[in-house]
């Protein structure tokens, strides 16, 4: 078992530095400000997380980016909400 697959008390996730890192980087950023559509899934804060990991991502095509993005982004938010699925959805936003 790798560790990021323990579960000790001690041992911390690299999805939670990441979540640290996100939080720290919109620390003032007003999001409640932003308004989308009513339909739409994501939030401001989340789209704008999804933006900063699809930069990140080392995927070779814009659909893969958008694809690892998302998972990470419904990894993080931890609720049952899925994000917008297709990354033709996504451009509507």
């Amino acid at each position: 078992m790798s560790h990021q697959d323990q579960h000790a008390g001690g041992v911390r996730r690299n999805s939670v530095y990441l979540l640290e890192a996100l939080q720290w980087l919109f620390r003032g950023v007003r999001f409640s400000e932003i308004s989308l559509r009513d339909d739409c899934t994501w939030t401001p804060r989340w789209l704008a997380a999804a933006a900063l990991l699809r930069v990140w991502s080392g995927e070779s095509t814009l659909r893969e980016r958008f694809a690892c993005s998302r998972r990470l982004v419904a990894h993080l938010r931890g609720d049952d909400v899925q994000p917008a699925g297709s990354y033709q959805a996504f451009l509507k936003l």
